[in-house]
């Protein structure tokens, strides 16, 4: 169930906030369908068939009421048009978009995570209140940078607080408007991940806002695997973990995520980074 809260921002089964441009390309695919051609007479009956058991329904819904029922099939054999049909229809249709070469099922997709926003932090920087980052091996790098009035920030290690440099602290707390993870990962048993996440994370980083909500991400090495692109080191050696990506978990959601390093690398700063020699 894909509901609109404010003009852009949807969830997705109550519980998560939708993908921007997936919400997006939805609405413009329901807006720009048209009916290419009916299915020929002699295929209707299977296509219908096909469409009443493996089609996917889709109900629109305008001011609390249902406007439209129409199930959405598979792509036709030249890859350019798809198998719909209208609830109360006499035939099933041809559809697809003027201009657009390709097939329209995948836009319906009814699997939740395919739709849910892959925003870790999403925090702008007028509402960014605090970032905590703590490194359970070495507490010397962990620190807590906050914004105070005029955008002016302050940094502290366990009592000690300190002006850190404000230009860097400014463009470091303005990358969580933006930090997103790659992918759900699929394949790893409900006890692995459990076991996870009771393990010593590399790094935990929790961005608080100034309405008092706040999000909090703990990262994890993640083991060299099959499909791991670096198997070695600048020396040769045989890699334990992965240089380009990291296992990591939300905290109050349970599905396993990798976040690139290439993205991470800049929010793994230490305390010292900030304060002046």
């Amino acid at each position: 169930l894909l509901r609109k809260k404010e003009e852009s921002l949807w969830t997705v089964n109550g519980k998560a906030n939708v993908a921007p441009d997936k919400i997006e390309r939805l609405l413009k695919t329901i807006s720009s369908i048209e009916a290419k051609n009916p299915v020929a007479q002699a295929a209707q009956k299977s296509v219908v068939n096909t469409l009443a058991t493996d089609g996917i329904k889709v109900e629109i819904y305008q001011k609390g009421k249902k406007a439209i029922t129409y199930y959405v099939g598979n792509t036709t054999a030249d890859e350019i048009g798809t198998f719909m049909y209208i609830d109360g229809s006499t035939i099933p249709f041809v559809v697809h978009i003027p201009g657009f070469r390709g097939y329209l099922s995948p836009r319906y997709s009814v699997k939740e995570l395919d739709w849910r926003d892959k925003a870790i932090f999403d925090t702008p920087i007028d509402q960014f209140a605090a970032v905590e980052v703590t490194y359970p091996d070495s507490a010397q790098n962990s620190f807590v940078l906050s914004r105070g009035e005029g955008n002016n920030f302050t940094i502290s290690q366990n009592e000690t607080q300190a002006s850190p440099k404000q230009e860097m602290a400014k463009l470091y707390a303005a990358q969580f408007a933006g930090i997103t993870f790659e992918t759900y990962l699929h394949g790893y048993s409900d006890s692995y991940v459990d076991s996870l996440r009771e393990a010593t994370p590399k790094c935990i980083i929790t961005v608080k806002r100034v309405d008092g909500s706040k999000a909090t991400l703990r990262v994890f090495y993640k083991p060299v695997t099959a499909d791991t692109k670096s198997l070695y080191d600048d020396k040769g050696n045989l890699l334990v973990y992965d240089t380009d990506n990291y296992f990591a978990l939300i905290d109050g959601n349970p599905e396993l995520i990798t976040v690139q390093d290439y993205l991470f690398r800049h929010i793994f700063k230490r305390y010292s980074d900030f304060i002046r020699p």
